[in-house]
């Protein structure tokens, strides 16, 4: 039985502007307090405009390859964050951040098991 996909009240050419400005947010709510880890965030950012590029253009290599940089700067993010400081939330964040982008690449490397 193939699995619903998530926010079905939200369509699905906005979910990834929702994503994007959810992740904008968090960077911006960073430059007021510090103690913000950013991971997340970028990972918010990555599958967002993954999924908004998915639902204009389903090339075959177009996709991975935007991931992939979305990947690389989450990576980065969570690099700068422990050599910063490494505490639980930070952990934390690297957790999320990668969960959101094991998220994203089932769903564009696996489209059909998103099928309502």
């Amino acid at each position: 039985m193939p699995r619903a996909l998530p926010f079905p009240h939200i369509a699905a050419d906005q979910r990834g502007p929702l994503l994007i400005g959810a992740g904008l947010t968090v960077v911006l709510a960073a430059q007021l307090f510090s103690e913000i880890p950013l991971a997340a965030a970028m990972a918010l950012i990555g599958s967002g405009a993954t999924l908004t590029l998915a639902t204009e253009h389903r090339h075959a290599l177009l996709l991975p390859l935007n991931l992939c940089v979305y990947v690389s700067l989450a990576a980065l993010a969570v690099a700068a964050q422990f050599h910063a400081r490494l505490n639980a939330w930070t952990i934390a964040d690297a957790m999320l951040a990668a969960t959101l982008i094991a998220l994203t690449m089932r769903d564009i490397l696996f489209p059909s098991r998103n099928a309502k």
